[in-house]
């Protein structure tokens, strides 16, 4: 689970410092990349929480929030 949670925490830091970059090239491929590590780490970090895949909305943003809130509600931090 700590594998997970410090994966979490470096994929979060490199997308606000890729966001915050203006001049960065090819910005929106690294956006894109780094979102889909992190639903991967979400999906995982869900999983290893034994959160029920059924309680997640299929795709997008909204399953990043509701898959947080169920993270944060078992005491998951990143």
């Amino acid at each position: 689970m700590l594998e997970v949670q410090t994966a979490l925490t470096r994929v979060c830091r490199a997308l606000r410092e890729v966001e915050a970059d203006d001049v960065r090239f090819a910005k929106a491929h690294h956006l894109r990349a780094l979102r889909l590590a992190y639903d991967g780490l979400l999906d995982e970090a869900c999983r290893l929480a034994q959160v029920a895949p059924e309680e997640l909305p299929d795709t997008g943003p909204l399953r990043r929030v509701v898959a947080e809130a169920h993270l944060g509600s078992r005491g998951w931090e990143w």
